[in-house]
């Protein structure tokens, strides 16, 4: 894998942690109070589905728009619809399902980047199920997504954490863990901690930590450990105590009062 690529990679492993670190502060101690998992599932689709239906739409009038190539443009010849096993009709289905990065194929297929939708959802509901199903021992759960995402990832990927339609399920599940698990130690020892990760020079130290170990770990096995990177890193901005987190308005994110969070 090209080094552009890890890059990439590292940008929606970050996003998952940040993405469990919002969702839990929004919605943990909701639906531990009866909010309903239909309810908070719902709404998480409201989020990701118009912009992936959209999406998806457009790309196979694009596809159908090729049948039209012979009345179009006299000359050129005629082109076979959704030849392609990336395009083929039964991968449809699978993206209205969003259950196209499931291990279901072993390839990505029409909007590439909606892997990481598909994972996405399905994670929330895995939070929500444990949630409310474990409820004080919850932890459990978050233990084994922890310990067990890593050592899955290793097992199965057999290369580094670059995994998408084949274990992307178990990429988020644990980089969205991280995001949980950097959002409860904040909430329950925001004030003994928060003296140690906070200020502007463990914010720059943060950064910079960022950095090197994207560097370092790109395509290699290590890269595998970048959710606990990141996870420290999103705890460290989440105390908004340095010049760097004030600049950039992380208060909107990170702050854990569910009415100045803002609802994703």
């Amino acid at each position: 894998m090209c080094r552009s690529c890890a890059t990439r990679g590292f940008s929606s492993i970050s996003f998952f942690v940040l993405s469990g670190f919002v969702i839990a502060a929004n919605y943990q101690q909701r639906l531990l109070d009866g909010f309903g998992i239909g309810r908070f599932l719902l709404l998480r689709l409201g989020r990701l589905y118009p912009l992936h239906f959209a999406m998806l739409a457009l790309f196979i009038g694009c596809e159908l728009l090729r049948a039209f190539r012979r009345i179009l443009v006299p000359g050129l010849s005629s082109v076979t619809l959704f030849s392609t096993p990336q395009e083929a009709p039964g991968t449809i289905l699978a993206n209205l399902l969003l259950i196209q990065s499931l291990h279901v194929y072993d390839f990505l297929t029409w909007n590439i980047p909606s892997w990481s939708i598909s994972t996405e959802f399905y994670t929330y509901a895995v939070f929500a199920l444990c949630l409310v199903g474990l409820r004080r021992h919850a932890w459990i759960a978050l233990l084994l997504a922890m310990i067990g995402g890593p050592v899955l990832i290793a097992l199965l990927s057999g290369r580094n954490m670059a995994t998408v339609y084949d274990w992307g399920i178990i990429r988020c599940i644990y980089g969205f863990g991280a995001g949980a698990l950097s959002w409860n130690i904040h909430r329950k020892w925001n004030e003994k901690i928060g003296k140690w990760l906070s200020g502007s020079v463990v914010e720059w130290g943060a950064l910079a930590l960022v950095i090197v170990f994207v560097s370092v770990a790109g395509t290699t096995r290590l890269s595998i450990a970048a959710p606990y990177v990141f996870a420290l890193v999103v705890l460290v901005f989440a105390f908004e105590a340095g010049l760097r987190a004030r600049s950039l308005g992380c208060d909107r994110w990170f702050s854990w009062e569910p009415s100045r969070i803002p609802s994703t």
